[in-house]
């Protein structure tokens, strides 16, 4: 598996996360925020684990290149936090997710601009998908008074367009760039050795 196909499968994982999160938050509204945070812990702790399997298997040269050893311990690490300190978490959870939406709407913006530079159409649109995911995210963090069932709601579905965005993105940003940049040839190093016969003709 190329470093191309690791990176979009690592994406595409964050991004179902998103969504599963956003999903529950909004079937479940009167869930009770404990509930919630001994839930995203567990996920948290169960994707840390999976990061650290995926480090062990790869193979040399993609784990040169991955990051899956850190992102896992501190998913670990962040996940156990989220159980133990979850009284104190509750209070800043719309805060936590909002920066979480900004986050990902910086990342789109990032994306998008890796396109434009690269010379492939399409990126206006991740740019109109960002700036609604940081105006969202700036919302969520300047309404703390909402009541909690609609503020719980509101968090779902950020969250899960997050989620859906972030896998749009990531397709069709690997749709695009696959066509200029063969994931083989830019990872593998495939080459040939010339000989220096070969040199002198």
């Amino acid at each position: 598996m190329s470093f191309f196909q690791v990176l979009k499968k690592n994406m595409i994982t964050e991004a179902l996360f998103l969504c599963g999160i956003g999903l529950v938050l909004i079937l479940w509204p009167g869930t009770s925020m404990n509930t919630i945070c001994i839930l995203v812990g567990v996920m948290l702790i169960a994707a840390g684990i999976g990061s650290l399997i995926g480090y062990c298997t790869k193979d040399d040269m993609t784990r040169y290149f991955s990051n899956d050893l850190v992102q896992g311990l501190l998913l670990l690490v962040f996940g156990m936090l989220v159980i133990v300190m979850r009284d104190k978490i509750i209070i800043i959870i719309p805060l936590m997710i909002g920066l979480v939406a900004i986050f990902s709407g910086c990342v789109k913006i990032q994306e998008a601009l890796n396109l434009y530079f690269t010379g492939v159409g399409g990126w206006i649109w991740i740019i109109l998908l960002a700036l609604v995911n940081i105006g969202v995210g700036i919302y969520l963090i300047t309404r703390p008074g909402r009541a909690v069932e609609q503020l719980t709601i509101l968090m779902g579905v950020l969250l899960l367009y997050s989620g859906v965005t972030d896998l749009l993105t990531t397709m069709v940003a690997a749709h695009k760039l696959k066509k200029i940049f063969p994931a083989d040839r830019v990872i593998n190093g495939t080459y040939k050795e010339i000989d220096d016969e070969d040199e002198t003709e």
